[in-house]
């Protein structure tokens, strides 16, 4: 009897112990950023704390793993095995996912994040675009629709954008940019600041919401408030086969955990937009709205933005005109 006792206790410490299954999450947000602390930092404690420590995250921010175009590859290459990926830097890989930057179409985060999760989780975008790359998104996060903001004359009009050099990400907004007359010059957000301060750009498309995280509060005096120009937004994507091999279980708790990050994420930004506003006006930024003439002007434009982007896609085999009108019926609907 002592005998058995000893070997059912030694088998018992010799027993192999189950190893935690461990995700790469490359991100291009700084970690102090409001979406990546809210969103992809909550999501992955939240996960690994309702799965009892069988899945953990190495989080890879500030693009450490390689640049923001970059990241879909990651994610093929199994370098990462999650990727935030912002379609409108890579317009080859995700030219209809691309739809969420459009102009005019939603007013708030939470109505944007929802109209997009829509498609990208079972409608077009995720039968027609990421299904046939071998991808899965497990979240979305839509910026508040974004404004103008310059460092030294105001745009109280569509003519005051005539010739205006103004930062944009590319994809949709570098189409709105140029369809109100302005110069689109593309770069990414950590050039923005020296290309502020040195008159290089006389201003920017950027939502109120990260506005001071990079200190352009510093350097813009003045900035458009319902314009509604569209934004640049995220997906979280994971390769198909990787979201195949996770447990019911666990996939179960991924989508739970998603759904109240993305809820609690887009809500924390429209449910504090006044207030933000309010700090950008004590920083010293005077906001403008556009009206009577000018506003019906911005809206026929940006209108017409959406028409030539539906119309490029049908150009090239790609369902544009179905996108938008389905990204549109979920925004809608979620309102």
């Amino acid at each position: 009897m002592k005998l058995a006792t000893a070997l059912a206790t030694t088998a018992a410490l010799i027993a192999p112990v189950a190893q935690a299954e461990t995700f790469r999450v490359a991100d291009v947000l700084p970690p102090e950023h409001h979406v990546s602390q809210s969103l992809t930092q909550w999501f992955m404690a939240e996960v690994t704390a309702r799965t009892d420590g069988a899945i953990e995250f190495q989080h890879f921010p500030s693009s450490q793993l390689g640049k923001p175009q970059d990241v879909p590859a990651l994610v093929k290459n199994g370098i990462a095995d999650i990727g935030f990926v912002v379609p409108t830097f890579v317009p080859e890989t995700l030219p209809m996912t691309d739809v969420a930057a459009l102009p005019g179409n939603y007013g708030t985060a939470c109505q944007g994040s929802a109209a997009l999760w829509q498609l990208v989780d079972e409608g077009v975008l995720a039968q027609d675009e990421l299904a046939p790359a071998g991808l899965k998104a497990i979240m979305v996060y839509v910026n508040a629709p974004y404004e103008i903001f310059t460092a030294d004359a105001p745009v109280t009009s569509v003519a005051d954008l005539e010739g205006l050099k103004i930062r944009t990400a590319g994809g949709a907004l570098d189409m709105t940019a140029r369809a109100l007359g302005a110069v689109s010059v593309r770069m990414s957000t950590p050039e923005i600041y020296e290309s502020l301060s040195r008159g290089t750009i006389d201003g920017l498309f950027f939502g109120f919401d990260s506005f001071q995280t990079y200190g352009f509060d510093e350097l813009a005096t003045h900035a458009t408030l319902g314009g509604n120009f569209g934004t640049v937004f995220a997906t979280y994507l994971m390769k198909q086969e990787t979201w195949d091999a996770l447990s019911e279980e666990h996939k179960t708790v991924f989508r739970a955990v998603a759904d109240e990050a993305m809820t609690r994420t887009c809500a924390s930004v429209d449910d504090n937009r006044a207030a933000t506003i309010a700090q950008l006006e004590e920083a010293g930024i005077t906001f403008s709205e556009f009206s009577g003439d000018d506003l019906a002007t911005l809206s026929d434009t940006l209108a017409e933005v959406n028409v030539q982007w539906a119309d490029a896609l049908e150009a090239r085999g790609m369902p544009g005109e179905k996108v938008l009108a389905d990204f549109r019926a979920a925004a809608d609907a979620a309102q």
